[in-house]
């Protein structure tokens, strides 16, 4: 983390307020001048054509009225759409009614002339006056007439009646022509209320302001609306204009008041911020870290304490680094982890933790044999050259060792059995190559037994105030161990219980077998055991695979006493593969126990 990027720096607040105060006054001001400006021109402009299109209506006559009513009549008759049609028309669009011919006799009539005529008087009642020599231009872009339409109730759909451009290369508009409307003044006007827009609209003639007022004849009621045009494109750019300015303004604002407090906050936190990310370095432990403040206020004495300080934690941490390094060699770190410790000084008589783990043991065997030819240097030094080359192979997969007990480990695998599983295989590979070294140098070829089981441990330390030690305690544990102490007699290497078996192949392949259920010390109920048949020389893996279902087949006949039947499964395996020490052991089990009067204390027939 960088100096100055904690959850919210001094100089970020001070930026913050700075440039909020900037540009909250210039955009408020900038919309206050933009929305004015803006509504002053709707409302003057929208004010202007209703009055002249007031003075229009009014000054109709009752002839012109006349010509309105019969003129509508005439369209609602030679309509030409259906009510489907017509309701099709989208706002700004246009679509004819009439037929081109009944079109062109309307516009050549007495009515429509009269009306057209109403229209272009009312344009050329406004004019820009313009003091150059320029033909003078009417305030007014178009001028024209709207009558209601029986299939558009609400208004939205209208008809034009007349236009004072009808006739204008280019500004065509015959009578009768289905109008979708966009300004709500038009309909406002259709209800009899006289109304500008509040905005400027948009359609594919250009952008206007328009205005509405109703005709009505004398009962009052509206037969037609007269619509003016303002051309409103020099006064939208205006607009925009200021609009681009009030925006611009805001940005300079912005831009020029994050300058300015930049440059503030600088001055004001760059000895708080070099303190700062000292302090940050040091919680990353970069214990070389120091802080150069040279101010002679108190922002320089807290720096020069600062430096002092992390130099003597700096002496602290290698003492303490060095001290948990020796500690780690008799407690793994995995066990502080699971407890919930960093440090075995955080650890306390009783931790304990409950955990479901897969428990290995391994055992050299005819180690006393071995350890009565040695002397004690050569006892630790063969026993360290071996637990050398398997302790690493149980880290690596991700177990740790929980203790030695002499020549035999006891190692703890949080994850999952397949790692547990995976550990025992690799422990064997190495033993082979092990044993290539021994040979080499003249040592006899050792061999050693694995039991697995998976179950729920209960990690902790036992002991007392002035000593304790860390263990596990659970009845998987026992039952690991016994399965270990079983391997020699069932001549297996590998052996482990149906759960971690079941455990291990949702994640893995290994090839294996059912060595049959045994009598296990502490336990009323027979187990069943599996071989693992991994770890052995790939040939003999291979032999031994092959004869898997013959092999349970003996099995499943020796538990039910089937013992001469059992024995010739067996010896047949035997004969296939002479190195299967179990079908051996099974074969001498078989023969002892078929004569025999007691129990197989190891295997359980039943």
């Amino acid at each position: 983390m960088k100096a100055g990027s904690g959850k919210f720096p001094f100089r970020w607040k001070l930026m913050l307020v700075v440039s909020t105060l900037a540009v909250t006054a210039t955009g408020v001001t900038a919309y206050l001048i933009y929305s004015s400006t803006r509504t002053m021109i709707l409302e003057v402009m929208g004010g202007r054509l209703m009055d002249v299109a007031r003075t229009s209506v009014n000054s109709m006559t009752p002839r012109d009225l006349e010509y309105i009513k019969s003129l509508k009549e005439t369209l609602q008759e030679k309509n030409t759409r259906s009510k489907s049609d017509v309701l099709q028309v989208a706002q700004g669009d246009t679509l004819e009614s009439l037929k081109p011919k009944v079109a062109e006799e309307l516009m050549e009539g007495d009515a429509f002339q009269r009306l057209v005529r109403i229209l272009r008087n009312i344009k050329k009642s406004t004019v820009r006056v313009r003091e150059s020599e320029e033909p003078q231009n009417s305030n007014i872009k178009y001028a024209y007439m709207y009558v209601s339409t029986e299939a558009s109730p609400d208004h939205r759909i209208i008809k034009f009646l007349a236009d004072a451009d009808y006739d204008t290369e280019g500004e065509e508009n015959p009578i009768g022509n289905l109008y979708g409307v966009k300004q709500e003044s038009f309909i406002k006007a259709f209800d009899g209320e006289p109304a500008a827009e509040k905005d400027f609209v948009a359609d594919r003639w250009g952008t206007w302001l328009s205005a509405a007022v109703p005709v009505k004849d004398d009962s009052g009621e509206t037969i037609a609306i007269l619509g003016l045009d303002y051309d409103a494109t020099g006064e939208v750019n205006k607009v925009n204009e200021l609009f681009y300015i009030c925006v611009f303004s805001v940005v300079a604002a912005l831009v020029l008041s994050l300058v300015f407090s930049y440059i503030l906050a600088n001055l004001m936190s760059r000895p708080i911020a070099k303190l700062q990310d000292g302090a940050l370095r040091v919680k990353d432990r970069d214990y070389e870290t120091r802080v150069d403040v040279k101010t002679n206020d108190e922002l320089g004495v807290l720096a020069d304490t600062f430096n002092n300080m992390v130099e003597e934690i700096r002496a602290y941490s290698d003492y303490l680094q060095a001290l948990n390094a020796s500690y780690y060699r008799f407690v793994p770190r995995e066990f502080l982890q699971h407890l919930g410790q960093e440090s075995i000084l955080n650890i306390q008589l009783g931790d304990q933790i409950q955990k479901e783990m897969t428990v290995l043991f391994s055992d050299i065997r005819s180690f006393t044999t071995i350890s009565e030819s040695l002397k004690p240097s050569e006892n630790f030094n063969f026993l360290n050259s071996y637990l050398k080359r398997v302790g690493p192979i149980i880290r690596n997969s991700r177990g740790f060792i929980d203790k030695y007990i002499g020549d035999a480990i006891m190692a703890l695998f949080p994850d999952t059995p397949r790692s547990a599983v995976e550990a025992a295989v690799n422990m064997r590979l190495e033993l082979l190559d092990f044993n290539e070294y021994r040979k080499k140098n003249g040592y006899v070829p050792i061999d050693i037994g694995v039991g697995l089981h998976t179950g729920v441990l209960m990690l902790g330390t036992i002991g007392e105030e002035e000593r304790m030690e860390s263990t596990v305690i659970a009845d998987a544990v026992n039952l690991a161990s016994r399965l270990e102490g079983l391997t020699k007699k069932m001549g297996a290497h590998i052996i482990l219980s149906e759960v971690t078996l079941r455990q291990t192949l949702e994640d893995m392949t290994v090839n294996y077998r059912f060595m049959g259920k045994v009598r296990v010390k502490g336990k009323t109920r027979s187990v069943p055991v599996y071989e693992v048949l991994d770890g052995d020389p790939p040939e003999l893996v291979e032999r031994k695979a092959a004869q898997k279902e013959k092999f349970e087949y003996g099995v499943m006949l020796y538990h039910k006493k089937r013992f001469d039947e059992a024995e010739a499964t067996f010896l047949s395996i035997h004969e296939s593969v002479p190195e299967d020490r179990a079908a051996l052991i099974y074969l001498e089990r078989c023969k002892k126990y078929s004569r025999a009067q007691v129990e197989d204390p190891v295997f359980d027939p039943s």
